[in-house]
């Protein structure tokens, strides 16, 4: 029962949400496809004002804070905005589409995102897990390992809590 309603509630915030911007966006069949941008190679002389520019922060702020909350970069922006068009337009339908994409609550394989990320990373698609952000991800991780009592597990002074955490309670739980 509890997953229907969590599965409810997700639906219908999102819902609201994406009536609430509708008027402020249009319909998706005016969307046009949100482009990366394109790069020169790092030591080419403006490459880091090209990194600057897809910050929408004006050119005088410094946001460093980005383990909790942080600074989209443009093309991040309008894919947002790109997803919350196909929402307010597409929302009757998303349950009923029969595919497993499950583009609301973001809980299907996301195998088109992998497959980029694998080829990237050298790695193959199942090698990968997609988590909600570094710190579910990391505690993920530690909680899977099946570290024996005297094991070393290594982290600096310099560690993000979320990041540090998993690891302290391991080491606490399996000494």
């Amino acid at each position: 029962m509890k997953i229907y309603r969590r599965n409810f509630l997700k639906s219908a915030a999102s819902a609201a949400l994406g009536v609430s911007v509708l008027p402020q966006i249009g319909h998706a069949q005016n969307s046009t496809k949100v482009a990366m941008p394109v790069f020169p190679p790092p030591d080419a002389p403006g490459y880091w004002d090209k990194v600057r520019d897809e910050f929408m922060l004006s050119r005088d702020t410094v946001f460093f804070n980005n383990g909790t909350i942080g600074a989209m970069p443009r093309v991040v922006f309008e894919r947002n905005v790109e997803h919350l068009r196909k929402l307010a337009v597409d929302v009757a339908e998303w349950d009923y589409s029969g595919d497993e994409t499950n583009w609301i609550g973001g809980y299907g394989p996301q195998t088109e995102i992998r497959t980029k990320a694998a080829r990237l990373l050298n790695a193959s698609v199942p090698e990968l897990a997609l988590t909600e952000n570094v710190t579910a991800g990391v505690s993920f991780v530690a909680s899977g390992l099946n570290l024996e009592p005297g094991s070393e597990i290594l982290i600096t002074n310099q560690e993000h809590e979320g990041g540090k955490s998993a690891w302290l309670v391991e080491a606490k739980r399996r000494n």
